[in-house]
């Protein structure tokens, strides 16, 4: 059962990678590495939606939203440097 994990494991990653590098614009690319974060918010506020307040998963959403910017953030820093500017940020 590991090696069955292991392989769907590699061959999701390597799915995701051939995603990311397939388009030439760098904000996209930015744009679908941040992708696995917001399927895991989405994820756990589709698993909490029946156990959470409005305000939690309002809460949660926010969380999900501020990630998702500072995991593209932090990425396009470090691939293309402090100057590079995705989405109107200046």
């Amino acid at each position: 059962m590991k090696g069955v994990g292991g392989g769907l494991f590699f061959v999701l990653f390597v799915g995701w990678a051939i995603y990311v590098m397939a388009t030439p614009d760098s904000c996209t690319r930015v744009s679908r590495i941040g992708s696995p974060v917001r399927i895991a918010f989405d994820g756990v506020r589709w698993l909490g939606q029946n156990w959470l307040s409005t305000e939690s998963r309002l809460e949660l959403l926010l969380w999900s939203i501020n990630a998702d910017t500072w995991t593209q953030d932090i990425v396009a820093q470090t691939l293309y440097g402090s100057d590079h500017q995705c989405g109107g940020k200046k």
